[in-house]
């Protein structure tokens, strides 16, 4: 890294207007819908009923009304959007259940249902977001089910309004004016194990989207639609062919991969090199939409955070990256319509955990939220930072930040395959075959239950260093011959598994779609480890089987490649983002500074904005890992008029506000 003993110079001009700050890129998740078939087994009747009828506990239980204490909370972390049902969970979820009277409901496991989630949202003044489902019903169903959702939520409660009316009957006589709809979560990697087991591809989500879209928006014009933007190849599609369609495109983030197993350093390496591969990655979106539909259509991120197993996900390092996120969702030229963090309570990934409408714990990324909400202003102002640039090494499959090839693409090795073996196939309905060293032959007998069967093992490359991520990619070509009479389906295709199995880990990739080819097909998908990782599985996987299948799974050309993560160029140590009053009379800023180890001095000088005092907020950790609560650390801003001064601690965020004489 180079040195910075030189300081960062920030001007701040509080004429030069960029924009209005966005406060809906402020927005939490929750979710209350069923998880079974989606992370549970279907048949499982042990899941914890009380996560969908409290809703993480956004709802209290025992006296059926809302957590009392939740609109401070919300407000606490500058709340203003919440996305309801839930992320993956809305595929299999059916609003019709969740209303009417509790003790009505035709299943009661959903005691916070779609009346109380909006009036949830009006009590925190939140403004709602709606994940249509995708798969709950057959694809000729869903265009009506979601007009007839849009009718009970926003349609006049008159008699050519049935749903409308049952709302009213329900004791809501208002339209409750939702206006922001998503068409799906994650489409295409469809609906899990949920039976039957659905899957749209590019095509038949365009299909879908056009014929659901019409059908709410024939109820409601106003409504603004979303749809999912995924990988390149069903992006190119969906883009190109429904471009006109919608309002926003959908995009998710869940980066970057933290790992316990790894040490501090490289994790936060990871963290400071994160923002700028982003903001490069939502430009390229942008560019993308403009060149295939011809509109500067907004993204809207609902669902991000920083990815890794255990309790970095609740870390200093996470709260400091998605920190990072909203600077830049709050950059005009990013287009960022919407943001919603996954999630505030409870839960796996909640900061924030509370039982009996009690808060029993805070995690460290609570202050990162609380500081922003704190110092936010009305307008986004120009802020120029003449800052040093900064490089990192790769950390496994971490490209560097690096002035030398920077944006060089992946160099990729190809490894060899270990000895078939065919343990894992002793079962019945299942019959395997090597007619080479790189292909396979699975012959299924009415076969009538999944399949996850390991074939081979690929031990840690000795390149690999040690106690890093490893980068894998497989590809293969693969197809599936149907026996005559034949009328069931099932998920089928390749992956990739740690060796420790992935109820161990929770490790995997996999590759889904043989089951739709006849003829030969390539596939490939690149899989990341975990540090710790000692080798990988290949796998055969059948899944959501509907019924006793026959017929033959093949796949040739097995290839398995060990790649080195491409680089990118390098960044700035010093981010800031400057915002004004209404009034004019207040000027904020959100400072970051990159640096793995060295405290940087910056100076601050304001441009048509006289200072009379100025205060700041800091946060800053040497145990980055630490999930642990902390507070922002307060203190006066020596300020002269037009300049200000200060040391920024490595790897750390601060906020300043100005305030005028006038």
């Amino acid at each position: 890294m180079e040195s910075l003993d030189t300081p960062v110079r920030i001007t701040v001009d509080s004429r030069k207007v960029l924009g209005p700050v966005n406060r809906n890129v402020f927005g939490q998740n929750l979710e209350a819908a069923d998880p079974r078939g989606i992370f549970r087994p279907l048949g499982d009747k042990t899941f914890p009923v009380h996560t969908i009828k409290n809703a993480q506990g956004y709802w209290d239980e025992k006296n059926k009304r809302l957590w009392l204490g939740l609109k401070k909370e919300l407000k606490s972390v500058g709340a203003t959007m919440m996305r309801y049902p839930g992320g993956c969970l809305t595929h299999n979820f059916d609003w019709r259940k969740t209303i009417g009277p509790l003790e009505q409901r035709a299943n009661p496991e959903w005691y916070f249902g779609l009346d109380e989630f909006i009036a949830l949202c009006r009590q925190g003044g939140l403004e709602p977001v709606i994940t249509v489902s995708d798969y709950v019903f057959p694809a000729e169903e869903l265009p009506q089910y979601s007009a007839n959702l849009v009718e009970y939520l926003n349609a006049p409660a008159r008699p050519e309004y049935p749903w409308a009316m049952k709302r009213k009957e329900y004791g809501h006589p208002q339209s409750y004016g939702v206006k922001y709809f998503e068409l799906g979560n994650e489409t295409n990697h469809g609906n899990h194990k949920v039976i039957p087991g659905r899957v749209f591809s590019a095509e038949e989500y365009v299909a879908y989207a056009k014929k659901t879209a019409a059908a709410m928006r024939k109820i409601d014009p106003n409504i603004k639609i979303g749809l999912n933007l995924n990988n390149a190849k069903w992006d190119q599609t969906v883009l190109s062919k429904a471009g006109s369609l919608t309002d926003f495109w959908i995009k998710h983030f869940y980066k970057p991969p933290f790992d316990e197993a790894m040490d501090a350093r490289k994790n936060t390496i990871i963290a400071t090199s994160y923002q700028p591969r982003v903001e490069a990655t939502i430009q390229k979106h942008l560019q993308k939409i403009k060149q295939l539909t011809k509109k500067n259509i907004p993204l809207a991120i609902t669902e991000y955070n920083s990815g890794g197993r255990g309790h970095l996900r609740r870390s200093y390092l996470a709260g400091y990256t998605n920190a990072q996120m909203i600077q830049l969702f709050l950059q005009p030229s990013n287009n960022v319509i919407l943001a919603n963090y996954w999630h505030l309570l409870n839960d796996w990934w909640g900061i924030v955990l509370a039982r009996d409408g009690v808060v029993t714990k805070r995690y460290a990324p609570v202050a990162f939220f609380q500081t922003w909400a704190e110092f936010l202003g009305d307008q986004i102002i120009e802020a120029k930072v003449d800052s040093p640039l900064l490089e990192t090494p790769s950390v496994g499959g971490w490209g560097a930040s690096t002035k030398l090839n920077s944006n060089r693409k992946n160099h990729r090795k190809k490894l060899i395959l270990g000895e078939n073996f065919k343990t894992d196939y002793n079962t019945p309905g299942v019959e395997v075959k090597f007619p080479s060293e790189n292909s396979m032959i699975v012959r299924l007998k009415n076969r009538d239950r999944d399949l996850y069967a390991n074939f081979r093992e690929i031990p840690r490359p000795a390149s690999a260093p040690v106690g890093e991520p490893i980068v894998f990619t497989i590809r293969f070509k693969g197809r599936f011959l149907p026996a005559k009479g034949n009328t069931h389906k099932a998920g089928m295709g390749l992956g990739l598994v740690d060796t420790r199995g992935w109820e161990a880990v929770k490790s995997a990739t996999r590759i889904l779609g043989t089951d739709k080819t006849r003829q030969w097909k390539t596939f490939e998908k690149t899989f990341t480890t975990l540090a710790d990782c000692t080798g990988v599985y290949l796998v055969a996987r059948l899944e959501t089987v509907s019924g006793p299948i026959s017929g033959s799974m093949q796949f040739k050309d097995i290839e398995v490649f060990l790649d080195a993560p491409k680089s990118y160029p390098p960044f700035q140590a010093v981010t800031a983002t400057a915002m004004l009053s209404k009034d004019k009379k207040t000027l904020t800023m959100v400072l970051f500074n990159k640096t793995l180890d060295t405290p940087t001095p910056v100076e601050i000088q304001l441009i048509h904005f006289q200072a009379a005092s100025a205060e700041g907020r800091e946060l800053h950790r040497k145990d980055v890992k630490s999930s642990r609560e902390m507070k922002a650390r307060h203190f006066p801003l020596d300020v002269k008029g037009k300049a200000a001064r200060l040391i920024l601690p490595p790897h750390s965020m601060t906020a300043i506000r100005f305030r005028s004489q006038s």
